[in-house]
This record gives structure tokens, C-alpha cells and sequence, in this order.
């Protein structure tokens, strides 16, 4: 199923809103090296991965957790992303790229092989997401795309947001063929990614539920620890999800 593909982790330590969040500890490894072990689950990435930083010195930290890993390690434009994406790709002769962020700790193995799968059975489509219309929560995002359109897209697009993004030109120019993997419901509302320290507070009370599982823990099984500790999701989610997600479980709860 991995012939070809690269898995390429974007990661940074310059966040404005949460500096250097990807370092920070959980359970006992850092958070990039959490999101490496995870993705490296997938059968369709299996170990094909390229830690994606830039080169600014204060950055070391992620070469360093990279080696240490004994991941792929590129580095390039801080803010040219989509530079830093294609020549990663090109160094390591990519014919597929799946694109995660450094900032999703929980991000899940099976749905990585699910949009992997969707993207190769449907041979003719140059992305696939489940993000275009969004459906998973945030921080479960999983984007895959051929590097022939990564690269229309790096010679192509002049806007700096698209090139900060990476894919923006590839979902919005009209250029491409797309494909969406929805999920059963939609629990977009629910945010699962690191962009605040509360954030991060929140995630690593998840995280401390879940370990037992050896990193192995896919989404189902997030969601039976919200399910079973609603409360959790007051220490960051914004105003409205707490009932939203409780709707949600009373409306599985009727079905079954």
C-alpha cells in the first residue's frame, strides 16, 4: 500500500500563540515525538517519514527529535511551507505525500489508512482529505496528494497564504481532482488539536485516559473517554460544544 508515499510532518517551535508546543512533554516523550510513533502506526506511511522544520536555529530541537526518532529530517523556509513540502518530497523521490502537522498528538493511524485507501482506490484523483468538508474533528486531519500536483501547485501559486498552507491552491484553484472522506457524523465542532496552552492542558488529561492503550488508541476510543467524562471538554472547547457533544451521545445512545 506505501509504495511511493511519504508521510512529511510540518513542525515548527515559532508558534506565536504557544511556542515551542511541539516540544512539550507527553507522558514521557515530547509531543513531535508522539505524533511520529502515531503516524508511524499507519500501514500506508509504514516508517515513511519526513519531519519537515526550518532552519533557524531555534529549531534544532526538532532536527534533534528527529534523529532521534530515526525519521527523515528536511529543512527549509519558514514561511514558504509549501517550499519546504516540494523539496522534502523531491529529496526522498515521493510519488504520494500525506501531509500532517506536528500539533495533533492524537492524531490516528486508521483514519490516515482510511483517506490513504479512498485516494488509491479512486487512482484518478490528485487530493484527498477529510477536510474539505469538514466532518472529523480537527487535529484528526489527513491530507494526501500526488507530488505531481504539489509541484504544479509550488510553481503556480503567488499567494503567501497558499504557500504558507501548502494546500490551499490545490482545494481552491479549480485545477484539481479532489476527493472528501467524510466521518460517520459530524463532530467537526470537536477541537482536538494544540494552538493554545489550554489546549494543550486538555489533551494531555485525554492523554493520561488513554496510554494504557501503548499509543496504539485510535479516535473510537477518544471519544469513549469523552463520552464517559463529558466535563473534559470545558477546560478548552469553545462555548456550545460541551451540549453539542452531549446531543451527539444521546443521539447514539437512542439508535443503539
Amino acid at each position: 500500500m506505501n509504495e511511493g508515499i511519504v508521510c512529511i510532518i510540518q513542525a515548527r517551535t515559532g508558534s506565536t500563540r504557544f511556542p515551542n508546543k511541539v516540544l512539550y512533554p507527553m507522558g514521557d516523550r515530547s509531543i513531535l515525538s508522539l505524533v511520529i510513533r502515531r503516524v508511524g502506526l499507519s500501514r500506508a506511511v509504514n516508517r515513511n517519514i519526513v519531519v519537515a522544520t526550518t532552519l533557524k536555529g531555534e529549531d534544532d530541537g526538532i532536527a534533534a527529535v528527529a534523529r532521534s526518532e530515526g525519521v527523515g529530517l528536511w529543512r527549509g523556509s519558514e514561511s514558504d511551507v509549501l517550499d519546504r513540502y516540494y523539496g522534502a518530497a523531491v529529496e526522498w523521490r515521493a510519488d504520494v505525500v500525506i501531509r500532517i502537522t506536528s500539533d495533533c498528538p492524537l492524531i490516528d493511524h486508521e483514519v490516515i489508512d482510511q483517506v490513504a485507501a479512498r485516494f488509491l482506490e479512486a487512482k484518478n484523483v490528485d487530493y484527498a482529505s477529510n477536510r474539505i468538508v469538514p466532518s472529523y474533528p480537527k487535529g484528526l486531519d489527513t491530507e494526501i496528494f500526488t507530488v505531481d500536483a504539489l509541484q504544479q501547485a509550488w510553481q503556480e501559486s503567488r499567494r503567501a497564504y497558499d504557500r504558507e498552507h501548502v494546500t490551499p491552491y490545490l482545494y481552491h484553484s479549480g485545477k484539481f481532482s479532489l476527493l472528501n472522506v467524510p466521518y460517520e457524523a459530524d463532530i467537526s465542532y470537536l477541537n482536538l488539536s494544540m494552538d493554545y496552552e489550554k489546549d494543550y492542558r486538555f489533551l494531555l488529561e485525554l492523554y493520561r485516559r488513554l496510554e494504557g492503550g501503548k499509543d496504539r488508541f485510535t479516535l473510537s476510543d477518544v471519544l469513549g473517554v469523552l463520552r464517559d467524562q463529558p466535563e473534559l471538554l470545558k477546560i478548552s472547547q469553545k462555548d456550545g460544544v460541551y451540549e453539542k457533544f452531549l446531543s451527539y451521545i444521546e443521539g447514539i445512545r437512542r439508535r443503539a
